[in-house]
């Protein structure tokens, strides 16, 4: 009775197609992030908050794709 309890709470493992499409959708935002990094860095006075931003939120999808990566 405990074990089928516990079973219940967890989540079950996404399948390889669930993990190929996330792994999708995080490059193609990350693919766009880099672009609008590279916009902003080239502008005459380019915003250091918006690029740390920027490059911030780009290394974190690079830590979930080798998350998602490794399942």
């Amino acid at each position: 009775m405990k074990q089928t309890r516990r079973r219940r709470h967890l989540r079950p493992r996404p399948s390889r197609s669930q993990i190929n499409q996330q792994i999708q959708h995080v490059r193609s935002t990350m693919q766009l992030f880099q672009l609008e990094w590279l916009a902003e860095a080239q502008r005459p006075a380019p915003s250091q908050i918006r690029l740390r931003f920027l490059h911030d939120s780009i290394m974190q999808m690079k830590d979930e794709m080798s998350n998602l990566e490794a399942l």
